[in-house]
């Protein structure tokens, strides 16, 4: 039962981050910004396809890592899945309407 929960939660992180991997793909402008100053001006940007490639290989990556990983590191994993979603919702903030 516990691993079909892990395989669940795994996969529905994968696809959440196809769907924001592709949203982003159609809706955000061609470069985006990944960096900003404390001010709030754009620091560093990167082309669409490799910014948006940057979360969505955190998260696949960890995602497996969670779901066939050694119980031991299993939360690590999970949290480090999650955190490729966060880095997508900083990029959308950043960008949305640029």
């Amino acid at each position: 039962m516990k691993k079909s929960k892990e395989n669940l939660i795994g996969r529905l992180i994968i696809v959440i981050s196809i769907i924001l991997t592709i949203i982003g793909y159609v809706f955000l402008p061609k470069d985006l910004i990944v960096q900003v100053t404390p001010s709030g001006e754009a620091r560093y940007s990167l082309p669409k396809i490799l910014a948006l490639s940057i979360p969505f290989a955190i998260s696949t990556l960890f995602s497996i890592l969670y779901m066939q990983g050694e119980p031991k590191f299993r939360r690590k994993n999970l949290i480090l899945s999650i955190l490729g979603i966060v880095v997508f919702i900083f990029i959308f903030f950043a960008n949305y309407g640029g």
